[in-house]
């Protein structure tokens, strides 16, 4: 886990949202994600609507730049939906597509 220094809380989706108004990820009451909100400090720059920040290892609490990463909104869901930790065992995977 991170330790900004900031003031921060667990929301109800388990993510860390901390008070970070000068961020491009923060909403208007100053409160964001810590991860996008990290996220937007290692790029210098707001994220697009077509990006979303992905814990690696699948710990929404883990917001070290190490455990992030930086996916289209449709690889975000193939990440998801190929990992084999969201899927029941025997349940088959017809969303692999090979990119050769």
């Amino acid at each position: 886990m991170r330790s900004s220094g900031r003031a921060s809380y667990v929301d109800l989706q388990g993510y860390v949202c901390v008070f970070a108004p000068e961020s491009t990820a923060a909403t208007t009451n100053g409160w964001g994600r810590e991860h996008r909100v990290v996220m937007t400090e290692i790029l210098g720059r707001k994220l697009k609507r077509s990006e979303h920040v992905h814990h690696l290892n699948g710990i929404k609490t883990d917001n070290r730049i190490s455990n992030l990463r930086l996916l289209s909104v449709e690889g975000h869901t193939k990440e998801h939906n190929n990992n084999p930790r969201n899927r029941k065992i025997g349940e088959p995977n017809d969303l692999i597509v090979c990119v050769c």
